[in-house]
């Protein structure tokens, strides 16, 4: 057995929530994410939250998508990703609300 194999084998997976803060204001619109750049490993999912309607998720670069999917459309609430399949660093995700655009990144660990 290969010691990666192993490793994933014992590891128990769970779902790290990513919080998305939209701020409006007259002057400035803002986007923040905490925490700015996710952290998990093979197996593991992230639930991006946001109290805001309409937010959507885009993973593009040449990493791709360490999920399923690379584009999570509009919603409101969450999405949850579905179990990251492929490790790596700088997974360069954007986030947009509304016209506004917010460009965090994650790192999924074997």
């Amino acid at each position: 057995m290969q010691e990666g194999t192993a490793t994933a084998a014992s590891h128990t997976a769970k779902v790290e929530p990513v919080n998305i803060v939209f701020t409006k204001s007259d002057d400035e619109n803002s986007i923040m994410v905490k925490p700015g750049k996710f952290r998990i490993r093979i197996g593991d999912q992230v639930q991006w939250n946001c109290a805001s309607p309409g937010f959507s998720v885009d993973f593009y670069g040449p990493k791709g998508s360490p999920f399923p999917e690379s584009h999570y459309p509009t919603a409101s609430g969450g999405y949850l990703s579905g179990p990251a399949t492929t490790s790596g660093d700088d997974f360069t995700y954007k986030v947009t609300i509304g016209g506004n655009v917010l460009d965090p990144s994650g790192k999924v660990d074997p």
